[in-house]
């Protein structure tokens, strides 16, 4: 026997006559939630498991996007103010590098983009960091979950009945059919329609996965500040300025440390402060 036999056999067929204003409102579910198959937004609900709106990924991909636009842009600039520097025809801008190696503590003056960079990798991590720590996973209370579950308790699944052919075909895993559903019963008879209306309105729920919205505004006002500033000094080198690693350090560095201390005020908040 092969796997689709055996779960075929392990299934149970209910096929319903339903109003198609309640067929039409369960299909808007579906394809807001961005489930692929009708049967398989019913096989969720009726096993009582909530339909996740994750907005999780998508923030996570802004952010990320930003955040490497904006570190791969200012490790050219830096790049581009080392290697003027180093050319000598700018002594001003040495000197600057200089002071910078000396600050940095690092061994040679061209280890001082090596610098620059681990900088840029610890606000990656930061910024990571402060993203799992404001990742929030819970019931759906926003006003479009609650509008799509209203809906459908307003409409009498027994109106507009038109023809004999059904229009929700489930197949349904035996447990959960003989849950809800009666054996042997016209595809018309109000019974099990009826069943699945109360099975779909007292399971339907919602979840969703996100981060805190208050983080995510202050995680892209800072990478959108370091954006501007980027793009400032870029156009400045572009007109021949040779100096500003300097600030450009300073100002990478302030970020990572801003974040960071945004990491600390989450732990001590939580309870996990010393």
């Amino acid at each position: 026997m092969s796997e689709q036999e055996k779960s075929t056999k392990t299934k149970e067929r209910c096929d319903l006559v339903i109003n198609p204003d309640y067929l039409q409102q369960l299909k808007l579910i579906q394809a807001a939630m961005k489930i692929p198959t009708f049967n398989g937004l019913l096989q969720i609900i009726l096993s009582s498991k909530s339909l996740q709106r994750d907005t999780l990924k998508k923030m996570e991909s802004n952010i990320r996007h930003h955040l490497s636009k904006c570190i791969t842009q200012a490790i050219q600039n830096f790049i581009t103010l080392q290697d003027r520097a180093m050319s000598g025809t700018v002594p001003v801008a040495y000197k600057e590098l200089e002071e910078l190696r000396s600050k940095v503590k690092a061994n040679h003056i061209e280890d001082c983009v090596e610098v620059f960079i681990s900088q840029t990798s610890a606000l990656t991590e930061n910024v990571e960091a402060l993203i799992t720590k404001k990742t929030i996973s819970g019931m759906d209370t926003s006003k479009n979950a609650t509008v799509m579950k209203e809906s459908l308790s307003e409409i009498d699944i027994h109106k507009n009945l038109k023809g004999s052919k059904a229009n929700v075909c489930l197949r349904l895993n035996k447990p959960i059919y003989n849950k809800y559903f009666k054996k042997n019963l016209n595809r018309h008879d109000p019974y099990n329609r009826r069943a699945f209306k109360n099975a779909i309105e007292e399971n339907l729920a919602f979840s969703v996965s996100t981060i805190e919205p208050a983080t995510y505004e202050y995680i892209m006002s800072e990478l959108t500040i370091l954006d501007e500033y980027n793009h400032r000094l870029n156009e400045a080198i572009l007109k021949g300025q040779s100096t500003g690693v300097m600030d450009l350090m300073k100002t990478f560095v302030e970020a990572k440390t801003k974040v960071g201390k945004s990491i600390k005020n989450t732990e001590v908040k939580n309870g996990n402060g010393s």
